[in-house]
């Protein structure tokens, strides 16, 4: 079946347009709002591309500040949070345009309207810094109600380049009207963590993880044992790799499934490039793909969006620190219950989820996404409702709400034993139900 929703024959635009139409049953933007910037971009111009979304950004931005100076918290939060989308679509292509500086403005005016949005959201919404390695990681906890009561946590990790509110929009809002509790957070390399205190992606994200569990068990709102951990896009590779080694993370969701992440910086390199990358030379790898960049806007744009989070300008280092995002046997000391996502069409790491649940030894289940149901694609973009309902419903099965609503597999992994139960979605109809 042909995929659906074509609005652009460039890849990224057309991603990120269903981002924005998947952020609409959060309310993270506004259906005519999407159409009516789409409609004013020419495919494939990242000039084009950013003034539009910049500029609906402003016009959503001044209505936030007028109905905030009025008084109307609730219509504020709201704009604030559509404003927050648009500026960061924005910056998305900057590294395609002649002025890839307007990144940090465009970056810095998204996390105020957040920043705003959480200062007026009816849901508490605390900013928390987070202690790490002799500094902090910047957060967000937020709470389903102003109780101290220990809740259930679902902590939230973060893609390669998406902002932090896009984590509300793809599954904090739905588990905080749940009943659990949320901690968003950017990890390094990820969103301020990056911007302003210059931290770099790391692959080893049990190091990253282990400090935030030890922050917020020491919550007296955070039942500490019910916390689990939901990684998105990249994060689902790291969220994969954190479970390996954390016995605090009662179960992990992984959105989609991804157990290499240089096959996708691979998937298009020629033989030649390879073997250098292979053999190390990185000035013959440098100038060889700098060369064959001169030939593709496109690709020299991806590529410098895709090594910001390194902190390098040398393709040879980002290549080579993008092979070490690997499970390799990880996923044999994977002891949680686990959900694996696989969208038809995923574009990025096709296949491995399959791999990823063959190697697991744990309770696991394989959720399948259909481009029938408008579920294709990466991290099923225009269908997070479809994702809320099977991701949280399974959630409900292997950690209850409520502790005292039978063992399961919860108590199982507490205990150490070995859940032998083990559901394919694409086997077995009644899997999720």
């Amino acid at each position: 079946m042909k995929p659906p929703f074509q609005f652009f024959r460039n890849a990224q635009f057309n991603f990120s347009t269903k981002v924005a139409l998947g952020g609409i049953y959060h309310q993270g933007a506004d259906v005519g709002e999407v159409l009516a910037t789409v409609a004013r971009i020419k495919d494939g111009d990242c000039e084009s591309w950013y003034r539009a979304w910049h500029d609906i950004g402003e016009r959503v931005y001044a209505s936030a500040t007028q109905s905030a100076h009025n008084g109307q918290a609730l219509s504020a939060a709201q704009c604030y949070l559509r404003a927050a989308g648009h500026f960061a679509r924005a910056a998305v292509t900057l590294d395609g345009t002649a002025d890839a500086s307007r990144y940090l403005p465009a970056w810095k005016q998204s996390r105020n309207c957040w920043d705003q949005f959480a200062r007026l959201s009816a849901q508490p919404i605390e900013a928390v810094l987070i202690p790490y390695e002799g500094t902090t990681l910047p957060g967000y906890f937020c709470k389903a109600d102003a109780s101290m009561a220990p809740r259930p946590l679902l902590v939230i990790a973060n893609g390669a380049d998406a902002p932090i509110h896009a984590m509300w929009l793809w599954a904090g809002a739905a588990a905080l009207a749940r009943g659990y509790n949320v901690l968003l957070f950017d990890g390094p390399g990820q969103g301020a963590a990056l911007v302003r205190q210059g931290m770099p992606f790391r692959h080893d994200w049990e190091n990253v993880i282990g400090p935030v569990l030890d922050f917020v068990t020491q919550r007296a709102d955070v039942d500490a044992a019910r916390i689990a951990l939901y990684g998105a896009s990249q994060g689902g590779h790291w969220a994969l790799r954190a479970m390996a080694f954390e016995p605090r993370i009662a179960a992990g969701i992984a959105d989609p499934a991804a157990h290499t992440l240089s096959v996708a910086w691979e998937a298009h390199l020629p033989g030649r490039l390879r073997a250098l990358l292979d053999a190390g030379d990185e000035q013959r790898f440098n100038r060889a793909l700098g060369w064959g960049l001169t030939f593709s806007r496109v690709a020299r744009q991806t590529l410098a969006m895709r090594m910001r989070p390194y902190l390098t300008d040398s393709p040879f280092k980002a290549f080579t620190a993008a092979r070490l995002h690997k499970l390799g046997d990880l996923c044999e000391q994977i002891r949680c219950p686990v959900l694996l996502c696989e969208p038809d069409g995923e574009q990025f790491w096709p296949d491995q989820a399959q791999q990823i649940y063959q190697s697991l030894p744990c309770e696991k289940t394989l959720a399948h996404f259909a481009v029938e149901d408008g579920a294709d694609g990466h991290c099923e973009p225009m269908a997070r409702s479809q994702l809320e309902q099977r991701m949280f419903d399974w959630l409900a099965q292997v950690m209850p709400p409520k502790p005292d609503q039978g063992g399961g597999a919860l108590a199982s992994h507490a205990r150490g034993d070995m859940p032998t139960r083990c559901a394919n979605t694409r086997d077995s109809a009644d899997a999720l139900a």
